[in-house]
């Protein structure tokens, strides 16, 4: 039987979170604990927040090695463990993860895409790490410098199907003793050009005034259409045994229309053209529970 949204309590235990939402039922197909209010320090929903979160690894590459290290090595050795490994949009979906989860969280993430390059430089260290009974969550952007409906090029996306191949090379993965959870990214809205990305700010700064539908909707249809090659890797990937794929685009897109606000509510769920903020993020843990608790990955 599968789990409902129901069965998936708060599990916020990080008191440095930006709020601690109560306790609430999804009687109106929203999901508990979703709250739509800003909390006292609204800056923070309002700025890039999560660069300022650990594990952004930047630098020279030695450097990054030493970070990566240091955040892939869970506290209690004895527990298994989530990897949450990606570019910025790992970044954005960290909280929310961490709500969805009584598992230590264990994020290496970069600006810039998480591609084959970088992570085959952290390959030892997770050869290490993970373990039987743990969970990688790999989560990179899949649209173009266009905007979410645009495709990646021909070079990003070879990167992102070797990123995705390599992952799943691992020994404890290959064994299925630890699971690989792709997750098909939430879209883009306008771009992140610099021909687009003025566009895309001029919508979040209308949507935030209370201004919505805005001019920078695009339909699920035309993010998918734009993806194809991506979601193409991902469907080969999600035959293989241990491999799961989280659709977070899907949640965003009601009626096959994507937007800023979160689903049913005036809030945004955006900061800029496509990274979550707190809301984004933590409007999608209880569906991430639910996944979780589905797949028998929690």
């Amino acid at each position: 039987m599968n789990a409902t949204l129901s069965d998936c309590r708060c599990a916020i235990h990080d008191s440095t979170s930006p709020f601690v939402p109560p306790e609430a039922s999804d009687d109106q197909g929203l999901p508990p604990c979703y709250i739509d209010h800003l909390p006292a320090d609204a800056t923070t929903f309002a700025v890039e927040y999560e660069n300022i979160q650990e594990c952004f690894l930047g630098g020279g590459w030695a450097a990054q090695l030493t970070a990566a290290r240091g955040c892939l090595t869970r506290q209690n050795p004895s527990q298994p463990a989530v990897f949450l490994l990606g570019d910025s949009h790992a970044r954005s979906l960290k909280e929310g993860l961490e709500a969805a989860t009584y598992k230590e969280v264990l994020p290496a993430m970069w600006y810039g895409d998480a591609n084959a390059d970088r992570l085959r430089e952290i390959q030892g260290i997770l050869q290490e790490e993970v373990r039987a009974g743990d969970v990688i969550w790999w989560v990179n952007r899949m649209g173009g410098e266009g905007g979410g409906q645009t495709a990646m090029d021909p070079s990003d996306m070879a990167q992102f199907e070797a990123g995705a191949n390599l992952l799943y090379s691992l020994p404890v993965v290959q064994s299925g003793a630890a699971k690989l959870v792709i997750v098909e990214d939430w879209p883009t809205l306008g771009g992140s050009s610099s021909s687009t990305r003025g566009e895309a700010s001029l919508c979040h700064l209308k949507h935030n005034l209370g201004v919505f539908p805005t001019a920078c909707t695009v339909s699920y249809a035309a993010i998918q259409a734009g993806r194809a090659a991506a979601l193409g890797v991902i469907n080969t990937m999600a035959g293989k045994p241990g491999v799961y794929v989280f659709n977070a685009a899907s949640y965003f897109c009601p009626q096959g229309v994507c937007d800023y606000n979160v689903p049913g509510r005036a809030a945004s769920a955006y900061f800029d053209y496509g990274h979550l903020n707190p809301f984004g993020s933590h409007y999608l843990w209880p569906f991430m529970c639910n996944f979780m608790k589905t797949n028998g990955l929690h």
